[in-house]
């Protein structure tokens, strides 16, 4: 029975191998961010940069890594007060690896990680306000990775950013980042 167990995962992995020759091993790229994130009567963003890399471990798999920072500043005309927030985060997980067979290829990724977030609020007639908070976070996101040359591919892609995913409201009010980068791939 052992026997047949192997020999059944050979035969069924062997086609899967053969299709992810023309995997490459290893991409790296840098682009910009845009985090769409929830407040109280409405939506603020948060422009920003990432920079990400990845390992194919598998033909259609690959371990990756983001690091990403997005900032706001908001200055009250009326008033003089400002603000100020910047949100970096570190994430390492799982995505799909590209293929030099298909020009466009769909991107599925599931990251955990840390986020640092701070904030300094700055009204009129009383010292700065400085806040800074870090926690635990996932990531889940889809996309498409399109090759525009032999070893250079664009990927444009959503991502869904629960903190604190053991509460239920992340669930229900993630943050949305949008993205594009520029990845070589090697």
């Amino acid at each position: 029975m052992k026997i047949l167990t192997i020999a059944a995962l050979l035969v069924l992995t062997a086609p899967i191998f053969a299709l992810g020759q023309d995997a490459p091993d290893f991409e790296i790229g840098a682009g910009y961010s845009l985090a769409f994130l929830r407040r109280d009567y409405d939506w603020a963003t948060y422009p920003g940069w990432r920079v990400e890399a990845a390992r194919r471990v598998a033909p259609y798999w690959a371990f990756a890594g983001i690091v990403q920072c997005n900032y706001y500043s908001l200055v009250d005309d009326r008033f003089g007060d400002s603000e100020s927030h910047r949100t970096y985060t570190f994430l390492a997980g799982v995505k799909t690896a590209a293929n030099r067979r298909r020009r466009v290829m769909p991107l599925f990724q599931a990251l955990a990680g840390v986020e640092h977030s701070s904030s300094t609020l700055r009204p009129i007639g009383v010292p700065p306000l400085d806040l800074s908070t870090n926690g635990f976070v996932v990531q889940g996101g889809t996309g498409v990775h399109v090759w525009v040359g032999s070893a250079v591919a664009l990927e444009v892609g959503l991502d869904a950013l629960m903190r604190g995913p053991w509460y239920g409201t992340s669930w229900l009010y993630p943050e949305w980042r949008a993205g594009v980068s520029v990845v070589y791939v090697r």
